[in-house]
């Protein structure tokens, strides 16, 4: 029933023709949107990015694919996962090439967490400070006719 008014455009997306009738149809959830939306993630998009490349706002983006919003955090970590099962999968039948490109995505994920580990620390931001303790310290660094008297230098 929905697929008779539906047609795709130059890049493969669902567009629906005009129809009659008061509104706009809601957005339904399809895997293919779900997968764009994933891989969007994936590639480190925001959610916004992400509803634009499915072509709903960022509200009904949120409403319709929360569960993929859920797992942005996670998105990349569980598609290299995905990779590394597949691989190790076809390398245990036999195949040479995948053992070999299972060792090179190996590689490349421990070279990238070696960085992540070494990269600089962010600096911490100073704390805040109030107003009467800027005072007593601006009162302490005070010089010349109010200076403060000092200390006498020997003491026995």
């Amino acid at each position: 029933m929905a697929d008779e008014n539906l047609v795709t455009n130059l890049f493969g997306d669902r567009v629906q023709e005009p129809r009659q009738g008061r509104g706009r149809r809601p957005h339904v959830w399809t895997r293919e949107n779900s997968d764009r939306a994933l891989l969007a993630f994936v590639l480190g998009r925001s959610v916004a990015e992400a509803a634009k490349l499915i072509g709903v706002s960022e509200p009904t983006f949120r409403k319709v694919y929360f569960k993929e919003v859920a797992l942005r955090e996670q998105a990349r970590a569980k598609m290299e996962l995905r990779q590394l099962e597949r691989l190790n999968r076809l390398a245990e039948d036999g195949n040479v090439s995948a053992d070999k490109e299972f060792g090179k995505l190996l590689d490349k994920i421990r070279v990238r967490e070696a960085g992540q580990s070494m990269a600089a620390p962010k600096p911490t931001k100073a704390e805040k400070r109030g107003k009467k303790e800027l005072q007593r310290e601006a009162a302490s660094q005070v010089r010349g006719l109010y200076e403060p008297i000092a200390a006498p230098t020997r003491l026995n």
